[in-house]
């Protein structure tokens, strides 16, 4: 029996070599092509959504039975409409005390509402306030009021 001649061993193997690099770089220019869509898309969004900023106004907080939170929030800049916003006291006691806005409907620049915290009777002050919202579905636009700040208010 007789093998392979080197110089056809020595061929098959360049093609193999060279088919297998065009099947890798086939793969390696889509996967790129979908990662570079992906990151443009991403930074897109974050480019039109950095200009939003929210403003907590006021937090007027009431201790007792009941304890609640009042916040009154403001859309004061930005050029995308926010949505799916969530209003949050945190510390002092306050528990389950998260409260969602706006989940099917929007928040256009210029314009504030009033949200409402139910919270567990007997809290205390909270350390502070969160007003958390969506601009283009998924960047998240934040705006705090601690405890102590002219805008965290008993009453």
């Amino acid at each position: 029996m007789k093998g392979i001649t080197p110089l056809i061993a020595a061929i098959l193997l360049i093609a193999f070599t060279v088919a297998m690099g065009g099947i890798i770089s086939v793969w390696l220019i889509g996967f790129t092509s979908t990662q570079t869509t992906t990151v443009e898309t991403g930074t897109e969004k974050q480019i039109q959504c950095a200009y939003s900023s929210l403003k907590i106004e006021e937090a007027r907080y009431q201790t007792g039975t009941p304890s609640n939170v009042t916040v009154y929030v403001v859309y004061i800049s930005g050029r995308e409409d926010l949505g799916n916003i969530t209003l949050q006291a945190i510390g002092g006691g306050f528990t389950n005390s998260s409260q969602t806005y706006f989940i099917n409907d929007t928040l256009e620049p210029g314009e504030a509402f009033v949200g409402f915290i139910d919270t567990t009777s007997g809290a205390s002050t909270p350390t502070h306030v969160r007003a958390r919202a969506l601009c283009m579905i998924d960047v998240p636009v934040i705006a705090e009021c601690k405890s102590g700040q002219i805008c965290m208010v008993a009453g």
